[in-house]
Parts: C-alpha cells; sequence; structure tokens
C-alpha cells in the first residue's frame, strides 16, 4: 500500500511539538510515502508568505532540501494527473451541486488526482477535502 502525503502531514512533522500519532504513523509507513510537487509548491508559498524572521529562515532551511532527498519520492503533476483533474474536479462539483471551484480546492483536487492515477491513498488530517478518493488519518493512530 502506499500513500501521498497531505501538505498538512508534511507540515506537522516540522512543528516544534508534532503530534505523537502522526510520527508514530509516519515511521510504521516511511517507505510506502511520498509528496507531490503540489505539496512542496503549497510549502513554499506557506514560508515565502511568513514575514522575515526566524520563524521562516528554519522553515526555509527545513524545506530547501526537500525536492533535493525526496527527489524519487515526489509524484509530478504529469499530464496523466491532469487528465485525472478534469474528471475528478468535475465529480467534485458536481458532488458539491456548485460551479466554480477555489484555489485551496484545485491544490487538492490535484493531489487527489495525482493519487488515483497511481492509485494511492492520500494520508491526511482533512479527509473531508479527498472526497472520492481513499483517505487515512495519521492522526487517528
Amino acid at each position: 500500500m502506499k500513500y501521498v502525503l497531505d501538505t498538512n502531514i508534511v507540515s506537522e512533522i516540522t512543528k516544534p511539538q508534532p503530534d505523537s500519532r502522526c510520527l508514530s504513523w509516519l515511521s510504521e509507513h516511511v517507505g510506502d510515502c511520498c509528496l507531490t510537487s503540489i505539496t512542496l509548491a503549497e510549502l513554499c508559498f506557506g514560508v515565502e508568505r511568513l514575514p522575515e524572521g526566524k520563524r521562516k529562515r528554519d522553515l526555509s532551511r527545513k524545506y530547501r532540501f526537500l525536492p533535493q532527498d525526496l527527489q524519487d519520492w515526489v509524484l509530478d503533476f504529469d499530464q496523466a494527473a491532469a487528465s485525472e483533474f478534469g474528471r475528478y474536479a468535475a465529480e467534485f462539483e458536481s458532488a458539491r451541486g456548485a460551479t466554480g471551484l477555489e484555489e485551496a480546492d484545485i491544490r487538492d483536487l490535484q493531489i487527489a488526482s495525482i493519487a488515483r492515477c497511481q492509485g494511492w491513498i492520500v494520508a491526511t488530517r482533512k479527509a473531508k477535502h479527498y472526497p472520492f478518493v481513499d483517505t487515512v488519518n495519521p492522526f487517528d493512530y
């Protein structure tokens, strides 16, 4: 079984006192986890919007090496994911009964589309953001 880590899982492990259940789950599944290029973009955006200071420097240092250290574990939003995104986004809108997606919806849908292309499970604290794809919540362990 393989897992795509949502951004909230990756950001949890950079906290001064990360949730022990999440860390425990990650240590059990570390060899079966990957990130997406969308998560990397969200992490970089989160750092860039912080005011200058110690927190921004610390997070920037932690995230700077993720693409290099995890290059074999980063799934890109490629042509297959783009095609899946079209199907997934239409399902999402139809189920919600509304049209028009918000920016955060789009990023989550992109992550979900990558996971669906791979047949993998999204590890997230916010399963409701990922309808129509299998999820697991590492904070429940």
